[in-house]
C-alpha cells in the first residue's frame, strides 16, 4: 500500500540554499575593474550604501530573473553568498537603490558601459575582429504610463499596432565564434515633435479637439494671435472640406489636403472619379515625378473640388511599401504644389532621422571602445545616402544593408533599380555558397549610385530543405571588392542583434521599468545590456561552457547550489563533486589576463 502523503504549510518561510551566482559575478565585476570604472566616470557615493555595491546588486537583476527593483532588493536580502561577499548591503533598501538611479547622468551610464566594453576587449576569448560585423538596429518596448518620461506613440511593426512605448537604438558584435551587446540608445523626439507635444497640452488646455473643423480653426486663428502662423495647413477627415479650406485661405496660409477615398473629383477633360479611382492609376517611372529624399513618385493630375475649384491632385507612392495617398493642393502651378508636398513629407522624414543621427553616434563611438570590425550591417530602412556615408567616415570601411525599391543605380548606361538589374541575370551566373548550413545562390553586378559611387548589389536566392528557392533578395554592399559570400555572412550575422534582444526580453529584465524619472529608466537598460554582456563574457572565460546556451549558463551554472563554510580568515565556498573539474572557474589577473581554476 503506498505511504500516504499530506501537505502542510510551514510556520515560517523555507529558506533557500546559497547559490554561486552573487560569487561569481562579483568575481568578473572586481577582476574587469568596475570599481575604478565607477569612480572614474563620477559615479561615486550618493546615500548610506555606496555607488559599486548598490549598482553590483542592479547586475544581478538578469541572473536572479527579478521582475522589478523591489523583487530585486527581495532577492538579494535573502543571498546569503551576497552577503557574506558585501556585507554592508544589509542594510539594503528599494529608496536607495532607487535614489541612486536618479542620481546618475545618462553621459555616465553612457561612459560607464563603453569603459567596460572597452576593458572586455583586453582579453582574447571577447576581443573583436577586423573580419567581424558591428550590427545597428532598434526595438520598440511597449509601456503603458502616460506620463512616464519621454514616452511617445510608437508603431511596432511585428504586432501590426499602435501604443505608448519606447524606442531603442542599438548596436551589436558578432562573428563567426561569438556576439554580445555594444551601446545603446533610446530614441529622443526630433524638435518637431517636441513642438507638436507642446502644441497638444495647448490645445487640450483651450479645450479644443482638432479633429472638428470649427476647433482647428479656432487653433488657427490662435495661433496667428499668439505670433505662430503655422507653416502649412494639414487637412485631413473632417477637416477636408471646401468650407474650410476657404476659411483657411483668408488667413492667407498655404493647405494641403490628405483626400478620403470617397471624396470626387473633376479631373480633364470634365470627367468626374472619386479618389478611389485616382489611387488605381498606373504609376512609373515614365509618368511620375520623383522625390528621392522622401522615397516618393508622384503622379500628378489637374482637377476641379467642388466648392473649392482648380486643384491639383498628387497621387504620391511610397515605393518601398507600395502604399498610395492622395494629396490635394489649390492652384494650378505644379512648382509651389510640389514644394508643399515635399515640406509634408520631409516634416514626416524629420522624425525617422532622428533615430539615424542617434545611431551615427552609436557606430561611432563603438569604435572608440577598441571593436575593431570594419564592416557595418543594418536593417532595409536604414538605406540612406547621407548615413551610409557617416557611418563610413566613423571609420567603417563597408556598409551592407538590403536593398530598397525606391532606390536607382546607373547600369550599362541606364538608370535601373536593384530588381530591373536582377532581371537581367541568367541562372547560370549565380554561384552555389553556404553559411553556417544555409544553401544560397549568389550573383552580383557593379553599380553607380549617385550619391554613395560605386557599389556591389548581391543577388541572393536562398534555398529550404527541399532545395527549393523560396525568398530572394537584393544586398548592397559599398565596398565593391567585398566578396559576394562575405557581403552575405554580413547580412546573416545581423541576426545576432535580434537573438540578443529575444535573451534580454527574456532573462534580463529588458522591460521591467517603469517611474517617472530618465536618468533611472537609461540606467535600467544600461544594466540589462550590461548583464547579457557579462553573462557572455563568464562563458567565454570558461571553455566547458562554450556548447551551452545562455540559459543554461544562468540556470545550472551562475544559479548552481553551494555550501559556505568559514575557515580561519576565509570563506569557503564548496561546490558539488565534479563541477569544478567539469566547468571550472575563471580569474582575471592584472597584466596576464583570465585563466581557468
Amino acid at each position: 500500500m503506498a505511504q500516504t502523503i499530506v501537505y502542510r504549510e510551514t510556520e515560517g518561510e523555507i529558506r533557500e540554499r546559497p547559490r554561486a551566482r552573487a560569487g561569481m559575478l562579483r568575481r568578473l565585476w572586481a577582476g574587469l575593474g568596475v570599481p575604478a570604472m565607477l569612480e572614474k566616470v563620477g559615479i561615486s557615493k550618493y546615500s548610506g550604501i555606496g555607488a559599486d555595491p548598490l549598482l553590483f546588486v542592479y547586475a544581478l537583476f538578469g541572473v536572479v530573473s527579478a521582475v522589478s527593483i523591489r523583487h530585486l532588493i527581495k532577492i538579494a536580502g535573502k543571498d546569503e553568498l551576497l552577503l557574506k561577499v558585501l556585507p554592508v548591503l544589509e542594510r539594503l533598501n528599494a529608496k536607495a537603490l532607487h535614489y541612486l538611479l536618479q542620481q546618475i547622468e545618462v553621459e555616465e551610464y553612457q561612459e560607464l558601459q563603453g569603459e567596460v566594453i572597452g576593458e572586455v576587449q583586453r582579453y582574447r576569448p571577447m576581443t573583436s575582429q577586423p573580419e567581424g560585423v558591428v550590427n545597428g538596429d532598434d526595438t520598440i518596448e511597449f509601456k503603458d504610463g502616460e506620463k512616464m518620461p519621454g514616452i511617445q506613440v510608437l508603431f511596432k511593426a511585428s504586432e501590426g499596432r499602435y501604443h505608448l512605448g519606447y524606442c531603442i537604438v542599438s548596436t551589436h558584435y558578432a562573428d563567426d565564434q561569438k556576439d554580445y551587446p555594444l551601446l545603446f540608445d533610446i530614441r529622443r523626439r526630433s524638435e518637431a515633435e517636441e513642438q507638436a507635444v507642446a502644441e497638444k497640452k495647448e490645445q487640450q488646455s483651450l479645450g479644443l479637439d482638432l479633429r472638428k473643423p470649427a476647433d482647428y480653426l479656432q487653433w488657427v486663428e490662435h495661433q496667428v494671435a499668439q505670433g505662430e502662423e503655422p507653416a502649412l495647413a494639414v487637412l485631413s477627415g473632417a477637416r477636408f472640406s471646401a468650407d474650410l479650406i476657404k476659411r483657411v485661405e483668408k488667413q492667407a496660409m498655404p493647405w494641403l489636403g490628405i483626400s478620403p477615398r470617397n471624396r470626387v473629383y473633376e479631373i480633364e477633360g470634365g470627367q468626374t472619379v472619386k479618389a478611389e479611382s485616382l489611387l488605381r492609376l498606373r504609376m512609373n517611372e515614365r509618368v511620375c515625378l520623383q522625390l528621392p529624399d522622401c522615397g516618393q513618385q508622384v503622379l500628378l493630375k489637374r482637377g476641379k473640388m467642388k466648392g473649392v475649384g482648380a486643384v491639383i491632385c498628387l497621387i504620391a507612392e511610397d515605393v518601398a511599401r507600395g502604399e498610395r495617398t492622395l494629396f490635394v493642393v489649390g492652384g494650378q502651378q505644379i512648382e509651389p504644389a510640389l514644394a508643399l508636398l515635399d515640406s509634408y513629407l520631409s516634416w514626416q522624414q524629420a522624425e525617422v532621422e532622428t533615430k539615424l543621427h542617434q545611431m551615427v553616434e552609436l557606430v561611432t563611438k563603438v569604435r572608440a571602445c577598441g571593436i575593431l570590425a570594419e564592416t557595418a550591417s543594418f536593417d532595409r530602412w536604414y538605406y540612406v545616402a547621407w548615413f551610409i556615408q557617416a557611418v563610413l567616415a566613423a571609420g567603417y570601411q563597408r556598409v551592407v544593408v538590403p536593398d530598397r525599391a525606391d532606390r536607382s543605380y546607373l547600369y550599362q548606361g541606364q538608370q535601373m533599380s536593384g530588381q530591373q538589374i536582377r532581371d537581367t541575370l541568367s541562372p547560370h551566373e549565380f554561384n552555389p555558397a553556404k553559411y553556417r548550413g544555409k544553401k544560397c545562390r549568389l550573383a552580383s553586378r557593379l553599380v553607380q549610385h549617385d550619391q554613395l559611387g560605386p557599389v556591389k548589389l548581391v543577388f541572393v536566392e536562398e534555398f529550404n530543405k527541399k532545395d527549393q528557392p523560396p525568398r530572394s533578395y537584393i544586398l548592397l554592399c559599398t565596398d565593391p571588392n567585398y566578396p559576394d559570400e562575405l557581403v552575405y555572412r554580413a547580412h546573416k550575422l545581423r541576426w545576432k542583434i535580434e537573438v540578443g534582444y529575444r535573451e534580454m526580453r527574456q532573462h534580463h529584465g529588458f522591460g521591467a521599468f517603469h517611474g517617472r524619472n530618465w536618468n533611472a529608466i537609461y540606467g535600467h537598460l544600461t544594466f540589462v545590456f550590461l548583464s547579457l554582456l557579462f553573462t557572455i563574457t563568464i562563458r567565454r572565460f570558461c571553455k566547458n561552457l562554450a556548447d551551452k546556451t545562455l540559459g543554461w549558463v544562468k540556470k545550472n551554472y551562475l544559479n548552481a547550489l553551494v555550501e559556505l563554510e568559514k575557515e580561519a580568515e576565509h570563506l569557503v565556498v564548496r561546490f558539488s563533486q565534479g563541477f569544478l573539474q567539469l566547468f571550472g572557474l575563471f580569474q582575471l589577473i592584472p597584466g596576464i589576463g583570465y585563466v581557468d581554476w
